[in-house]
């Protein structure tokens, strides 16, 4: 008997990502391109920008929305931003569809402490989804390497229980061999086999 097949989707960062170099700013007409290249290689999302740093940042995010909109595109152009009404509201008048929210799990992090960051993903996706109906949320849980393996898997339970589209497990320090990653997302995703993950 053939396992069902997976399905894979292509979540690309390549703008967002030169947003985090010193010095290397992408222009609207840059960003366009990358954009347009996106589409015909068949990327599935592209994580555009993070808004709320700057407001020529939500600014270009929203010309790229409009950008894939006029040019009638198969990908979807994603904002990031943290798990706070504020960040929220930015990029909800983007025009996003795709929110990418980021919730950071300091290591020491006790029950309490956890609780209370997890209290903040219903009243965020409440915020989304009155405004954004059908939108579709990821959440990074920050940081895999750093993060007691406990206190991740209550977070991924809390979160497939609040039925998020897809859960982000970045190894945001950098500090894990790849075939810890390996072991780390192969693990969970043998906990978790109907969450859908990205990496």
């Amino acid at each position: 008997m053939n396992p069902a097949p997976r399905h894979i989707t292509v979540i690309d960062e390549t703008i967002r990502e030169g947003m985090q170099y010193r010095g290397l700013m992408f222009s609207l007409e840059q960003r366009s391109a990358i954009l347009d290249f996106q589409e015909q290689l068949g990327v599935d999302i592209c994580q555009a920008g993070y808004p709320s740093a700057h407001p020529s940042e939500a600014d270009i995010i929203t010309r790229l929305v409009d950008h894939a909109m006029m040019k009638d595109y198969r990908i979807r152009v994603a904002a990031m931003g943290r798990v706070n009404p504020d960040d929220i509201r930015i990029m909800i008048n983007t025009g996003v569809k795709d929110f990418h929210l980021h919730l950071y799990i300091p290591d020491n992090i006790d029950r309490s402490g956890l609780d209370s960051r997890l209290a903040r993903i219903p009243a965020a996706k409440d915020l989304i989804l009155n405004a954004v109906p059908g939108a579709a949320i990821s959440i990074a849980l920050l940081d895999i390497g750093r993060t007691n393996r406990d206190i991740l898997s209550a977070c991924i339970q809390y979160c497939a229980e609040q039925a998020i589209d897809i859960l982000s497990l970045p190894d945001t320090s950098g500090i894990m061999a790849p075939n810890q990653v390996y072991d780390t997302i192969h693990e969970l995703v043998a906990q978790f086999p109907t969450q859908p993950f990205s990496i």
